[in-house]
């Protein structure tokens, strides 16, 4: 049975028209799909909405556990989805604790979800410190309740597999406070665990790390919200001789950025605006400029308003960043991850400073074309986009003859076509960018790939000689 139609229909519809479908396993599959989807794109509304109407379905349908068992299993579990995609707008201290003590382990396997992340935005709707402190108890003796089975512990050679052999998640909390104890654990003691426990070191990698994942998040747990390590809320430093953030007790300073390196931002921009004339502006502007003075006037005129966005308080601290680290940064999956986490968070510093790095690497294709994130999320955006199209077309054979945007993007997922197309949606509809500094932030990036040799990408924005103003190359 398709469930191509997911996509089309409001969620509220889905649900009133297909009844005893959802008793159908294929069925059930794709809307598990979609909720998945909805988890690691981080989209709140849309779960919210299919979760409250799941609800309102099984609440109307009690007869449904009964008739399929083992599909409303497999609904509850994906259910579990979506509450954890919404875990930081639930408004009962009763359901957190539940998703802590009952059902941890589904949250720690999802790829690219962010439990802290989810659990750190709910604490910031408690405006009063001791009510964040109060549920950091309930919900780290929650964890350590937790019975939840985890981790396929691989056996020694000529050990007896056992069938439950896995331990449970208060089990290995019992283990880390016995051999870290009760404190604010660093990477170094959560690293040192995972190397010398016996149980810790017969796991898989992947596991290992989702560990880690647990041990940090009971760690967060153990912080008092009175104490500056703890402390949920990013404590903003504007002193005249300091300048930067605290956040969970690190000060994390903003660089300023001295002459020397806007002169030499300024030099670099007069250069990919003049290369990016050579090769990108139409011919007639070329030979129409009106002599030197105009091709002056214009290139002064967008060398102002570069060195205006570079004064921004959010473009500021991102090139510092870029600068402070020498364009080095993490390594590329790191940087890749970041930006990811970035994104969600609306952190726009972050976002460009991982961009910017991974242009200058010169690894800008290389990481985005191998990321299944990128290329599962904006194959998304284009099926959303040909399911409006069709929609409003009429005939049964729209787009029978030519390949769908879908299937020319998967051919070359990080073509510059596409990425400068992700590249105006994750800055200007996601982060809310304004579109001239959305340009400038794409005209930085394009000149660090040119400087890297990385010329499929040196050219996706421009400066027109003409008008003065910065253009997409699209």
């Amino acid at each position: 049975m398709s469930t191509a139609f997911l996509k089309s229909v409001s969620l509220t519809d889905l649900l009133t028209q297909v009844g005893d479908k959802l008793g159908d396993v294929e069925f059930l599959d794709g809307l598990k799909r979609r909720a998945e989807e909805m988890m690691f794109f981080g989209y709140v509304a849309e779960s919210a909405a299919l979760l409250n109407d799941l609800n309102a379905f099984l609440h109307a349908s009690p007869e449904f556990a009964i008739r399929y068992p083992e599909q409303y299993h497999a609904l509850q579990r994906m259910m579990v989805i979506l509450r954890w995609t919404v875990f930081h707008t639930v408004k009962s201290d009763t359901e957190a604790i539940d998703l802590f003590a009952h059902h941890l382990v589904q949250a720690l396997e999802s790829e690219g979800f962010d439990i802290w992340e989810k659990v750190k935005a709910w604490f910031l709707t408690y405006p009063l410190l001791d009510d964040r402190d109060r549920l950091k108890v309930v919900l780290r003796e929650a964890l350590e309740k937790n019975q939840e089975p985890f981790g396929q512990i691989a056996p020694l050679l000529g050990e007896r597999v056992l069938m439950n052999s896995a331990l449970t998640i208060g089990q290995w909390l019992q283990r880390v406070v016995v051999k870290l104890g009760k404190k604010i654990y660093t990477a170094l003691d959560v690293n040192s665990f995972l190397s010398s426990d016996e149980q810790a070191r017969r796991l898989p990698t992947k596991q290992q790390e989702q560990l880690r994942t647990l041990i940090t998040l009971y760690g967060h747990l153990l912080k008092s919200s009175l104490t500056l390590e703890g402390m949920e809320d990013a404590i903003p430093i504007d002193e005249s001789d300091i300048k930067g953030t605290i956040r969970e007790g690190k000060f994390e300073p903003i660089k300023e950025i001295d002459e020397v390196k806007i002169k030499k931002g300024l030099q670099e921009m007069r250069e990919v605006i003049l290369h990016a004339l050579g090769e990108e502006a139409p011919a007639d502007i070329v030979e129409n400029l009106g002599g030197e003075a105009k091709r002056d006037f214009m290139v002064n005129k967008m060398i102002k308003k570069y060195e205006q966005w570079t004064l921004d308080t959010v473009i500021a601290p991102a090139l510092a960043q870029l600068e402070q680290a020498g364009g080095s940064g993490a390594n590329e999956e790191e940087e890749l991850n970041g930006f990811y986490s970035a994104v969600n968070k609306g952190d726009i510093v972050g976002v460009l400073t991982c961009l910017w790095r991974l242009a200058r690497r010169g690894s800008l294709k290389q990481s985005f074309g191998k990321s299944e994130r990128f290329v599962k999320y904006w194959k998304h955006q284009l099926e959303k986009r040909e399911s409006r199209i069709m929609n409003q077309e009429s005939g049964d054979n729209v787009g029978a003859l030519h390949a769908t945007p879908v299937q020319e993007f998967l051919k070359d997922p990080a073509a510059p076509k596409y990425f400068l197309a992700f590249l105006k949606h994750v800055l200007i509809d996601r982060l809310k960018l304004t579109e001239e500094s959305a340009k400038l932030a794409v005209l930085t990036l394009s000149n660090e790939c040119r400087k890297a040799g990385d010329e499929e990408y040196a050219h996706l924005a421009y400066g027109d000689l003409e008008t003065g103003e910065f253009k997409w190359n699209a």
